[in-house]
């Protein structure tokens, strides 16, 4: 099991913006890693500003999975196909509460403040075959 993008975005009216990702590039050769990261941050980026508010998605055989919410903010995770949508949409909405639970609303469009957790949620998620497992 693999998680190889974890991103929180903004989607705008005019542009999506890319608040907090972490990426897990260490299974590419090292010449590959930049270009890889990258991809999945068009990838994602994409996938936000395609997608409409309010709905969840997994695209791509279930390699990428994103969800936006109502209020604009919006996850993706690249993630191999062991990992179930139930798992990654239940890590992707918890990540999104914490974040905007952290993250001041106003500051959402510009892409200020924001906080290291994402991280801390990636490396909790990699090993996770449940949504009970996911824990903060």
């Amino acid at each position: 099991m693999k998680l190889y993008s974890l991103s929180v975005l903004y989607k705008g009216y005019a542009k999506v913006v890319l608040l907090k990702a972490t990426y897990n590039v260490s299974s590419f050769s090292f010449f590959q890693r930049s270009s890889v990261q990258e991809f999945m941050t068009f990838t994602s980026q994409l996938t936000v500003e395609r997608s409409s508010k309010g709905s969840r998605a997994s695209i791509k055989e279930h390699l990428c999975h994103v969800y936006v919410r109502n209020d604009s903010l919006a996850g993706v995770v690249i993630a191999d196909s062991e990992y179930s949508s139930q798992v990654v949409f239940t890590l992707l909405e918890k990540v999104l509460d914490e974040f905007s639970k952290q993250v001041n609303r106003i500051h959402w469009p510009v892409g200020s403040l924001v906080p290291s957790s994402t991280q801390a949620w990636m490396v909790t998620s990699v090993d996770t075959r449940t949504p009970e497992k996911l824990t903060p």
